[in-house]
């Protein structure tokens, strides 16, 4: 049995009342209208994608996104952080802001976000901005597939 487990952000959908959900190493996102909705077509779809994968002959792709929080002026932050394929371009995104930052290095993009975010705070504060705290979740989904016979696979599916 092989299992696969990926980062997946949840976050609520200001204008519209929904649940957005994006999976970074897959490339997909997925809008429901709440999260139980949402995260049940994310392991319903991620199910779908290895499967088409696999049956492709085609590699699985191993996730090298990663999560922090970061604890600053009183809220709680969470950003998601990706890694292209080739190692040389990184990225990070801030929930709460909407916000991307690139750059060459991990650790260019950790600083770049500590100084935005701080930045946006501070810039919401003095303006008597509410600094945003939507619903935001990332969780790790893992799926475990089994090979029986090379034609046809079975799928578990587990959230851990």
């Amino acid at each position: 049995m092989s299992r696969v487990s990926y980062l997946v952000i949840y976050e609520g959908d200001r204008a519209a009342s929904n649940v957005a959900a994006y999976v970074p190493i897959l490339d997909l996102e997925i809008i429901g209208d709440t999260y139980e909705e949402v995260r049940y077509l994310v392991q319903e779809i991620m199910n779908q994608e290895i499967t088409s994968l696999a049956a492709s002959g085609l590699l699985i792709p191993e996730d090298n996104a990663k999560t922090e929080t970061i604890v600053i002026a009183g809220g709680k932050f969470p950003i998601l952080y990706e890694t292209n394929g080739s190692m040389s371009h990184h990225k990070a995104y801030i929930p709460d802001f909407r916000i991307q930052v690139q750059g060459l290095s991990f650790e260019d993009v950790q600083q770049k976000v500590r100084i935005l975010l701080q930045e946006e705070i501070n810039t919401r504060r003095e303006s008597n901005n509410p600094v945003p705290q939507d619903f935001v979740q990332i969780e790790r989904v893992t799926i475990a597939h089994r090979v029986i016979h090379p034609s046809v696979q079975s799928k578990t599916l587990q959230i851990s």
